[in-house]
């Protein structure tokens, strides 16, 4: 949320807590009203495996993030080893998913699925 990608962790930051109110008010979420709690990884693998090792602790239900592929591929295995669900956005590099963690999502494609198809609509 800070440096020259904040802009794209701030939209990140909102949309998560957009998702939380949605649930709360739908009724479908857990019963419990927990805070969206943000961090700023600040695009760097050890602030993200930091933030992934405090996520661990207070024993998050699940982790929307990390944006970079570099620091969501080093956080990953912090996340997979407690059972937290991690789901990003934005992390393309084929390794994130290629480990084969359980909790390790991705909803966007990756670095090889967008180059073909950049290449085929060119």
């Amino acid at each position: 949320m800070t440096g020259d990608q904040s802009k794209m962790g701030i939209d990140l930051r909102n949309a998560a807590g957009t998702c939380r109110i949605r649930v709360e008010r739908t009724g479908r979420g857990p019963g419990e009203k927990d805070p969206t709690d943000s961090r700023d990884d600040q695009a760097d693998p050890k602030q993200a495996v930091s933030i992934a090792n405090k996520f661990v602790n207070q024993k998050v239900v699940a982790v929307v993030g990390h944006w970079n592929s570099n620091c969501s591929i080093n956080a990953s295995a912090y996340y997979n080893d407690a059972k937290i669900v991690m789901i990003s956005p934005a992390s393309t590099n084929p390794r994130l998913t290629q480990q084969g963690f359980r909790t390790v999502y991705r909803v966007c494609g990756t670095d090889d699925q967008q180059g073909s198809v950049a290449a085929e609509f060119v």
